[in-house]
């Protein structure tokens, strides 16, 4: 069939995410053209990996969709534990909330209440994780019902917990408020990582319910998303409901009066007439846009080494992340560790964003910490064993630092500081106006929640 020459929507860079928008726009009866742009992707990690809450409210949207791969999401996950690797401590999570919560308690006493530890036993370990799914459950129906982020408060959580759940959630908070120095550091340096790891940005201030909602997903199990497979489906499901995948790239962008008025693609079938346009993926240096945002920007170079003995045998298939905490709040906070193979591991170093800063120019920084990193998870480690150069690659993920000159306890919740409307306005590069017709769905907005509040932000806007 010919592809027509004016849509509703056109929605640019394919992924499980921009599908959903697609089908979400579909179920208003608008038409879609979905531009399969290959220059444009959500980074190598941005919404692959989630817990409980998150698949539920995907379960959740294929219900109100009629989407049989969102309904089943569970046939697209997989289990994938982490390790955190904060100074001399190693702490494994991502498994059951039981496995995860014994884990935080063995590992950081400092986080837990003598009375809380002596609630917590063997006995009750299945009524404990069944409790857990049930509170995940309950906050992924609750998120589905509100009509705006900022409606996701602290008593909406509070509602949902028990009584062993509630006194465990307030002492981890009262030990991160009323400990001491060094205990209260290392609590936080826990905090600051699994920002990093789920939510890309960073923050040194909490409200009650920042620190409720963060412990809450800690406990959770951690799953990776096997986005081939699920895409593939939800394309058919595009193609069911008569929404347009072209695999092509955008050759230029046409504006008029402050809009968005075609696209040229690169394919035959050359110009199309948008009325509304959705940008969902990073940024890159050939769209002539951009997102304004008032933080600093991180991103990541990706490191790859083989080795010659079977050293990663025993992490293999792990991911770990690896900080200390003289770097939290610094130019280079953390870096990321994945076994491929008992021969082989891949990196991503973190740097700061700057004009003019090369990834190139941090090379030598990220090779010497990543080495170093090796040789503090293994005894044996010998760079001499290392066969071939270290390759070096730009990972494409973004991170934002949300920091306070007052450490501490916040009263303003991550969602008040951070919430901004569902989509993001795009400015033009060259008149440096904003594009009336143009919304920006991707990671360099920041997500207070995470990928929970991506979800929330589509459901909402686009029904």
């Amino acid at each position: 069939m010919k592809l027509k020459k004016d849509f509703d929507n056109i929605v640019v860079g394919k992924n499980y995410l921009s599908l959903l928008i697609s089908l979400f726009l579909l179920k208003r009866n608008e038409s879609v053209l979905l531009v399969d742009d290959k220059r444009v992707s959500l980074g190598r990690s941005w919404g692959h990996s989630f817990g409980d809450i998150e698949r539920d409210f995907l379960a959740l949207m294929g219900t109100e969709l009629q989407l049989e791969p969102l309904i089943h999401v569970d046939r697209y996950l997989k289990r994938k534990p982490y390790l955190f690797k904060l100074d001399e401590r190693s702490i494994l999570l991502g498994r059951t909330p039981f496995e995860n919560l014994k884990e935080l308690m063995r590992k950081i006493p400092e986080g837990f209440q003598k009375e809380t530890l002596e609630l917590f036993n063997e006995n009750n370990q299945a009524d404990f994780n069944r409790s857990c799914e049930i509170l995940f459950h309950d906050i992924a129906q609750s998120c589905f019902k509100i009509t705006k982020l900022t409606q996701f408060d602290e008593f909406t959580i509070d509602s949902t917990m028990n009584n062993l759940y509630r006194k465990i959630t307030t002492g981890f908070i009262h030990s991160l408020e009323k400990g001491t120095e060094k205990e209260k550091l290392i609590l936080k340096q826990l905090l600051f990582m699994f920002q990093g790891k789920f939510f890309y940005f960073f923050t040194n201030t909490y409200s009650q319910f920042d620190l409720k909602f963060l412990f809450t997903q800690m406990l959770s199990p951690k799953y990776e998303l096997d986005e081939e497979k699920i895409n593939h489906d939800l394309e058919k499901a595009l193609a069911e409901k008569k929404g347009w995948l072209k695999h092509t790239t955008v050759q230029y962008w046409q504006f008029y009066e402050k809009k968005l008025c075609s696209i040229l693609l690169s394919s035959y079938e050359g110009v199309v007439h948008p009325r509304k346009t959705f940008f969902v993926g990073n940024l890159g240096n050939h769209v002539p846009f951009y997102y304004k945002s008032k933080y600093r920007k991180f991103s990541d170079i990706q490191l790859e080494l083989n080795y010659q003995t079977p050293l990663f045998k025993e992490y293999e298939g792990m991911e770990i992340l690896l900080s200390y905490s003289k770097r939290v709040g610094s130019d280079f906070p953390f870096w990321e560790i994945q076994f491929q193979s008992a021969h082989s591991c891949s990196f991503r170093y973190l740097y700061p964003k700057q004009d003019g800063a090369k990834p190139e120019f941090y090379f030598e920084q990220a090779k010497s910490d990543v080495l170093f990193g090796l040789s503090e998870l293994f005894a044996e480690f010998d760079p001499a064993q290392i066969e071939g150069e270290i390759f070096m690659g730009s990972g494409g993920d973004v991170w934002s630092e949300v920091f306070s000159y007052r450490m501490g306890e916040s009263k303003q919740t991550i969602i008040d500081q951070l919430a901004e409307s569902p989509s993001a306005t795009l400015i033009n590069n060259e008149d440096h106006e904003f594009i009336k017709t143009m919304d920006y769905w991707g990671p360099t907005k920041i997500q207070p929640l995470g990928l929970l509040s991506f979800l929330v932000d589509v459901k909402n806007y686009c029904l």
